[in-house]
């Protein structure tokens, strides 16, 4: 649900407000050990920043995002 909810505040340009609610997102992930819902986070804070224009941090989550994926065995 907070991912969506980031998703629709990112869209809707409250990109402040989508921050938030991605790093809720990570961090519940992080808490409960769902490295599949993490790797979504990581995702969603990449996309949050890129549309700030931080295209570097961006693409550090990305780049972690991409790590995690593949060490749960997504090749995509």
């Amino acid at each position: 649900m907070l991912r969506e909810m980031a998703n629709l505040a990112l869209n809707q340009g409250e990109y402040e407000r989508a921050e938030e609610l991605v790093k809720e997102h990570l961090a519940l992930s992080v808490e409960i050990k769902d490295a599949g819902h993490t790797a979504l986070a990581l995702w969603s804070m990449g996309e949050v920043l890129r549309n700030r224009g931080d295209y570097s941090q961006s693409r550090d989550y990305y780049e972690r995002c991409l790590i995690l994926y593949r060490e749960l065995g997504d090749r995509r």
